[in-house]
């Protein structure tokens, strides 16, 4: 294969920022020899190291000159369009952001006070949006965010669309 260029990854920056869906395709699949599971592997584990800030980006290893796996990048782009438009109710995200802090509690940002999340709230899709609610006072490490993104789509899915999520602060005792 050929490897992944600075300017493949500089193009996949601007998608990526653009928060367009994605879907990773790898072409000339008929040129590669001893097609396998395994083989197949290598490759998408390839591409998500080079491109590591699209790993919820579908990869599909396909050629255009023997017309393999078409339909499959077609059902991939039909389901990367869905998904930008999924919608997590508010109890099952409830659920979901206890699970996430039994998993791994808050990160400490700046200060010495341990943040406090009330809530995780979708407010919005295509592309699906999120904001963490904590405490006032208390600062959430920014990294916490991917990992409740990771742990969100290992649940809900959200393959091939971006997810834009931010902190939000906020004086309530429950909400």
């Amino acid at each position: 294969h050929k490897p992944v260029t600075a300017q493949d990854r500089q193009l996949a920056e601007l998608i990526d920022q653009s928060q367009a869906s994605v879907i990773i395709i790898g072409n000339k699949w008929d040129l590669v020899e001893d097609k396998d599971p395994k083989k197949a592997d290598e490759f998408v584990k390839y591409y998500h190291a080079q491109i590591n800030f699209l790993k919820w980006a579908p990869v599909i290893l396909l050629s255009a000159k023997d017309r393999t796996k078409l339909t499959r990048l077609k059902n991939a782009i039909v389901a990367a369009y869905q998904e930008r438009f999924r919608k997590i109710d508010e109890n099952a995200l409830g659920k979901f952001l206890k699970n996430v802090i039994r998993k791994q509690s808050p990160t400490l940002g700046k200060g010495s006070i341990r943040p406090y999340i009330y809530r995780l709230k979708q407010v919005g899709v295509n592309p699906p949006q999120f904001v963490v609610q904590v405490k006032e006072g208390t600062n959430l490490k920014y990294a916490y965010l991917n990992t409740i993104e990771k742990m969100l789509r290992e649940k809900f899915g959200f393959e091939g669309a971006p997810i834009k999520m931010w902190i939000e602060k906020t004086t309530a005792k429950k909400i």
